[in-house]
This record gives structure tokens, sequence and C-alpha cells, in this order.
């Protein structure tokens, strides 16, 4: 009786691992076939047509849409694509606020939504701001338009958001200079005094 009941437990193991990996094979291949019969290139296309843009493709098959005044560039590949908004900001390497930029940065990418990217050429003088959102993009989606307005909304979202969070700590930052008084200076009090005292002049270019 013992011995049956092994014989028709490691049957049964055999079925169910047979049955899973004939499963996960099933959904392997599934994904393989609609990952080949879906144009997710003309499919944004299409889409930003019906949104009242003018998108145009180049050799490798990128797009270049104008948005809301901004240009974006769009890779697609399976169901997914990648969209950029490209150097739409810029600062000085050597500039003071390039410490609270980097720290606005991540607070931002901290946000569901685009992920702000600091590039350095090496051949510039300037720190340069991108932002890239990796989204999924199907036919399946029942309101493809008003999905993709959202995506787009979204990157200027996400500049007010590291703007916001850059002018707090700079705000932050003066107020804290303003509480210390070091031993040996005075606070300056006169208006004129004032107006001769050279300004601190925080600025992030912005395209």
């Amino acid at each position: 009786m013992e011995t049956l009941l092994i014989v028709v437990f490691i049957l049964g193991s055999v079925v169910f691992v047979a049955c899973r990996v004939n499963k996960y094979e099933a959904v392997a291949r599934i994904n393989q076939q609609e990952d080949e019969d879906i144009d997710t290139f003309n499919l944004m296309y299409n889409t930003l047509r019906e949104m009242g843009c003018q998108p145009t493709k180049d050799e490798e098959n990128a797009l270049f849409v104008k948005y809301q005044g901004e240009e974006f560039h769009i890779k697609c590949g399976g169901l997914y694509a990648r969209v950029w908004e490209l150097c739409w900001g810029a600062l000085r390497k050597d500039a003071p606020e390039v410490p609270n930029i980097r720290a606005a940065v991540n607070d931002a990418n901290y946000n569901f939504g685009p992920t702000v990217v600091i590039e350095e050429p090496e051949d510039d003088h300037r720190l340069v701001l991108h932002s890239r959102y990796d989204i999924m993009f199907s036919p399946s989606f029942p309101n493809k338009t008003d999905y993709l307005e959202a995506v787009l909304d979204s990157f200027f979202t996400t500049r007010e958001n590291l703007c916001n969070h850059f002018r707090e700590l700079n705000l932050n930052q003066n107020e804290n200079a303003k509480k210390r008084r070091p031993i040996g200076f005075r606070a300056i009090e006169d208006e004129e005094e004032l107006k001769d005292t050279p300004a601190i002049v925080t600025e992030l270019k912005i395209r």
C-alpha cells in the first residue's frame, strides 16, 4: 500500500511539473507572437496624428514630435516605447547651485513618472538635463490618445517639481545663512549699504 502511494505521488509530481513547464512555454509563445504581431511604431505614429501632432521619423525608426511647444524623441520596441525630452535645461558645471540641482533631481526622481537624467558632456562647460519615460503601449488600451497625452503632460509636471525642489533648497540655504552671524561681522541694516552689496543670483536656464 505504501509503495502504491509513493508511485502515485511521484506520477502526480511529474504531471504537475510537466503542466507547469507547458504553461510557461505557452505563455512565452504567446508573448513572442504578440511582440511579432504588434507594430508599436505605427501605432504610436497614428496615435500622435490623432492627437493633432505632426510626427516625423528618422532612418533608425525613431519618432520626433512637437507637443505643447516642446520636442520629444520616441523609440519603440515590442510592446514598449522610450520617450525622451532632450536638453530642456542647462547649468554651468562650476555654478555654486550644482549641488542643489543634483539634490533636486534626486527628489524629483522619487516621484512616479519621467526620470530626469543629468548629462555631463566632456566638450561642454554645462550640465545638461534630459527627461526619460519608459512606457507600455498596446493596441488593447481603450483610450490611447488620452493615455499618451497624460504621458507627455507628465514631463511638464516633472520639470515643475524639479524647479520647485530647486527653489526650496535655495531658499532654505539662504534662510540658514541669514540666521548665522559670524563673530566679528555685523548685520547690514542701512539701505544704502545694502544697495552696494552684490546679490547672489540663482538661475537654472530652461529652454
